[in-house]
């Protein structure tokens, strides 16, 4: 089946939104030179699902594009088969790749609900999405890290990271200072107050004018988490 390329829907949506015209170039000529090897694939209302860059190629050229229509109607399934395609390509960043795993990760998350820890329940995990693309969970965990981190906006110079390895590393580094920090300040608020050590003593020294009394080392461990825990 041909199709003029202008009659195909590209939803606003999409998980790629940027395209490298050089590369558009290159797959133009390849199509010009060896035809369209392999069919994009729309829905029945011509809606694109997989192959929108061969649909810009063919609208390049000025030539019909080869399809084929999906009886899938299931806005979940048709939505990871984009993002499954776009996970195959060598060229994909690591930030769009993170992105990518994210949304496939939440889409069953929605669907099927998420499994709480340290409960017996059924529901969509974190080795479950590892399964589903054929990765490791401790991966994909990293990779939804990085795609939480770079929504927040907290860390603008997170994508500036060439790989995924120096990106997880910076961000860890970066999340461990700020705890740091955030301690440093909750301590130098209480240092004339005291502070429980343990179940039954208030045992923090007298503080003289020439002494700072180190609050974190009077904080008992649970006390610690739950002030990491407040925010």
């Amino acid at each position: 089946l041909l199709l003029d390329p202008t009659f195909v829907k590209v939803p606003p949506n999409r998980q790629r939104t940027v395209f490298n015209q050089a590369e558009l170039d290159e797959l133009a000529m390849s199509i010009k030179t060896n035809g369209q090897i392999q069919p994009i694939v729309l829905t029945q209302d011509f809606t694109i699902v997989v192959g929108e860059r061969r649909v810009r190629a063919c609208k390049q050229l000025g030539i019909p594009v080869w399809y084929t229509v999906t009886n899938i109607t299931k806005e979940t399934v048709l939505k990871e088969l984009e993002l499954e395609e776009n996970l195959r390509r060598t060229d994909l960043t690591w930030f769009d790749r993170a992105k990518a795993i994210r949304e496939i990760h939440n889409l069953h998350v929605n669907e099927y609900g998420a499994i709480k820890k340290g409960r017996s329940s059924n529901g969509w995990s974190i080795e479950d999405t590892g399964s589903c693309l054929n990765m490791g969970a401790s991966t994909v965990g990293m990779y939804l890290g990085l795609a939480e981190a770079i929504e927040s906006g907290k860390y603008p110079d997170l994508v500036e990271k060439k790989a995924l390895t120096e990106a997880w590393t910076y961000l860890r580094k970066t999340q461990e200072q700020q705890t740091i920090e955030k301690l440093k300040e909750f301590y130098a608020e209480k240092t004339v107050s005291p502070i429980r050590t343990g179940v039954d003593s208030w045992d923090v020294p007298e503080q003289t004018e020439d002494e700072n009394v180190n609050c974190g080392d009077y904080l008992s461990t649970d006390y610690k988490l739950h002030l990491l825990n407040e925010d």
